[in-house]
């Protein structure tokens, strides 16, 4: 899904955009109250996954993304690390 989009961007518009700014907000899901640590995993992993689909197409696009200023004040687990 994520290469679908990328490759759409990068390859398949008639006027190429310079950015990608993504606004995902997890805090809205339902499972965000009851299992933040796994919801904030899977929003971790999904920028993984979008910035590596830039890498590996070489995107000239720069992306960006809106986080609130508020997720440091929430601690995640992460590959055995626990930080804001």
């Amino acid at each position: 899904f994520i290469g679908d989009i990328t490759n759409a961007l990068i390859h398949h518009v008639y006027q190429a955009p310079s950015v990608l700014h993504l606004d995902i907000e997890p805090h809205a899901l339902n499972e965000w109250d009851t299992d933040k640590n796994n919801v904030s995993n899977q929003y971790l992993d999904l920028i993984d996954q979008v910035h590596a689909e830039f890498l590996a197409h070489n995107s000239p696009l720069s992306l960006r993304m809106d986080i609130p200023r508020w997720y440091d004040k929430h601690n995640i687990s992460r590959d055995g690390i626990t930080k804001p």
